[in-house]
């Protein structure tokens, strides 16, 4: 029974990327961001979000903090993805953090964070490619303001 509800939640995770475009090409295109060992995330990525994360707040805050789990599994699905079939799911199920969604009972809606992040990802990609603003976002305004 339990193998029956990992095999689902595994297979929620595969229906959920096939929507998940934006998620799949920031961390594709972002290889600084999958960990060498392909377990997950990179301590670069990690390092990033966690300075995000201790000057954002309320909803921003949770937006990238649902985030950090999408990116994981995304990560382990890029390192794989040129490998094998067998060995991708293979990768997948040595993920504690992947089976950890994968053996939740499908009322629960496993992996639902790829796709509440797909919705986030202007957010998410334009947070981390420009950061929080910074005195440049600030001083192109104001001298925009002030060309009028």
């Amino acid at each position: 029974e339990e193998d029956h509800v990992a095999l689902l939640g595994l297979l929620s995770l595969f229906e959920r990327l096939g929507t998940a475009d934006k998620a799949w090409e920031f961390v594709h295109s972002r290889s600084e961001y999958v960990a060498s060992s392909g377990d997950g995330y990179s301590g670069v990525f990690n390092d990033k979000a966690e300075d995000f994360l201790s000057q954002l707040g309320g909803e921003d805050h949770k937006i990238l903090e649902n985030f950090k789990p999408v990116v994981s599994w995304l990560a382990i699905l890029v390192y794989n993805q040129q490998q094998p079939f067998k060995q991708l799911m293979r990768a997948l199920c040595s993920s504690p953090k992947v089976m950890a969604q994968a053996r939740q009972p499908p009322d629960t809606r496993p992996f639902l964070q790829l796709s509440v992040a797909e919705g986030n990802m202007d957010f998410l990609t334009n947070l981390f490619h420009k950061g929080l603003g910074g005195l440049d976002s600030v001083l192109w305004q104001f001298q925009h303001i002030t060309a009028q």
